[in-house]
């Protein structure tokens, strides 16, 4: 490490396998600076979802019983049943991340954009993160790839603007996968890795799983060397789950039961796919594979295939940790770090492709394989553009090192345009394989689900109604409205009726959630343009004059 950086161990020991300097570490600060202003920049555009409107009343709770510290009740069954009660069927951390930016932003912000920043902290650590996993093996152009090819999906750019649990559940995904990956070598990293199950355990039950891809690719290589990691994700992670959520301090085993016995009843979903509408149960098993394939820019399936060709074949070694207290391998075995990367791409998607396993909202609950698909992408960007560097003809004297970090900026130039293009309606991107969202259409997929394409326009149109206008929304998540008129984006005058006695329906194009009367509407009726929201001709939220 540069001279100048070493102060940097202090609080990071053993953070590297691979030498870094100081290019590396103002690549990791420009990717997470450049990210955030990004995110921030556009986070008021898309439109309030479904789980926001959920989760930031119970951020507002939270806020409402750190205020009652100083009393001596704070801690007493009833005040914590009281404030932690709301969203009880998810963990809290995500949600306590939002509340500190609430407090932080609200006055500068407001209520939904400063609730949605910490978002967008969390996704601008991701990418940073992302850059240091893979400079473990390999080159810093592999690492700036791989960040850059996650940053330019435009479901996961669109993810990052929204107060929910998939982005910091991704997050943690990748820091469990990260300390593990270092723990194999140093006991400081066992603990760390630890308390970061932990956190993934507070973020989101799917953390659950993730542990079996990392002991699988352990047993296969480090068959002697994972048990600290091991016994620190058993014995850490629950003391670091349950000591932060206050929900589970009252009656703790009977709301585990409970919290638990939530996540298994729950009712399902209608999922509108391939012309179909599976609504006794989810769709087929194939569901997380085709939705991956088309929603991630198609020309980065390509190096994602190159990657995890490389993957397999390639192997790396890993000098031993000098402070280590666990005896490393010989120099001559090899860490396949290409094949936990792989192992942690793919596990996600095999354990939704489960038959009873709910299958819903495209892309969303699948999402922490995004990151190690971008590793992929990266690697095999970097294998590419370093080939098609040498099939140039001419002598050029930055051949080996500048030539491919351009091609490579260039092609994810390239596939960054849908990102432009599709601005806000980020979550109904498809990509070319399929004719993009008007293909998708055609195919019998949802060209939108969770309520993000609600956005300013149709609000405004709205708010210029006269009063008392009746208006109904569907579908639509049950808190959206109310909190739409708390925070002043909806006049309080808007009345909130059914479909039966309104002047208006604003009709989210979800179609997994449409009967035979909404089918009728979207296919014969004409919405009010100026009023609806539509992405190359197709209407995502709809807004039609039924008066």
């Amino acid at each position: 490490m540069h001279k100048n950086l070493g102060w940097l161990t202090k609080f990071i020991p053993d953070v590297r396998l691979s030498p870094m300097d100081r290019r590396d570490f103002w690549i990791a600060f420009l990717l997470g600076i450049f990210s955030f202003f990004i995110i921030a920049f556009t986070i008021n555009q898309p439109g309030l979802t479904w789980d926001e409107a959920n989760f930031i009343p119970s951020s507002l709770s939270y806020l409402d019983w750190f205020h009652q510290l100083k009393s001596p009740d704070a801690f007493s069954p009833e005040i914590i049943t009281k404030y932690w009660l709301p969203t009880r069927e998810h963990p809290p951390l995500a949600k306590l991340l939002s509340a500190l930016t609430i407090l932080s932003f609200l006055k500068i912000a407001g209520l939904i954009a400063s609730a949605r920043l910490s978002t967008a902290f969390s996704f601008s650590f991701l990418l940073v993160l992302i850059y240091f996993l893979v400079r473990q093996f390999r080159g810093w152009q592999a690492g700036l790839f791989s960040s850059l090819s996650l940053f330019i999906m435009p479901r996961l750019f669109g993810h990052a603007h929204f107060a929910s649990l998939d982005i910091p559940m991704s997050l943690m995904s990748v820091l469990v996968v990260f300390s593990f990956l270092r723990g194999i070598n140093s006991r400081k990293w066992s603990l760390a890795c630890g308390v970061f199950f932990g956190l993934a355990l507070a973020t989101k039950l799917n953390a659950f799983f993730l542990p079996f891809p990392l002991l699988i690719w352990a047993h296969l290589y480090h068959r002697k060397q994972y048990t600290h990691n091991l016994m620190s994700m058993i014995f850490i992670a629950p003391l670091i789950f349950l000591a932060i959520w206050p929900w589970l301090w009252v009656d703790t085993s009977q709301r585990l039961i409970e919290y638990l016995a939530l996540k298994i009843q729950r009712s399902t979903i209608p999922v509108y796919y391939l012309g179909k509408t599976y609504a006794e149960g989810p769709p087929p098993w194939h569901y997380p594979f085709l939705m991956t394939a088309i929603t991630i820019p198609s020309g980065l399936l390509l190096t994602i295939l190159a990657g995890f060709a490389q993957g397999i074949k390639s192997s790396f070694k890993i000098p031993p940790v000098k402070d280590s207290t666990i005896p490393s391998e010989s120099p001559s075995d090899h860490q396949k770090i290409g094949m936990l990367i792989i192992f942690s791409a793919l596990f996600p998607l095999l354990l939704m492709s489960l038959p009873g396993v709910p299958k819903y909202d495209g892309v969303r609950l699948f999402l922490p394989a995004f990151p190690f698909l971008a590793i992929l992408s990266g690697l095999g960007l970097e294998w590419l553009a370093a080939k098609a560097s040498k099939l140039l003809p001419g002598k050029f004297p930055f051949r080996s090192t500048y030539l491919p970090l351009i091609i490579g900026l260039l092609f994810l130039g390239i596939n960054a345009w849908p990102l432009a293009t599709i601005r806000p309606y980020y979550l109904s991107y498809y990509n070319g394989l399929v004719g993009g969202v008007r293909g998708a259409k055609k195919l019998g997929l949802e060209t939108t689900y969770w309520g993000d394409t609600l956005t300013k326009t149709v609000l405004d149109y709205l708010n210029k109604q006269p009063p008392e206008t009746k208006v109904n929304f569907f579908p639509v998540g049950s808190n959206v409205v109310p909190l739409l008129k708390f925070s002043g984006k909806l006049k309080q005058d808007i009345e909130i009726t059914s479909r039966e006695k309104a002047d208006f329906l604003v009709l989210n194009c979800r179609q997994g959630f449409f009967d035979k009367q909404l089918w009728r509407i979207y296919k014969e009726k004409t919405p009010v343009r100026e009023a609806s929201t539509f992405y190359k001709g197709v209407p995502l939220t709809a807004v039609y004059r039924l008066k």
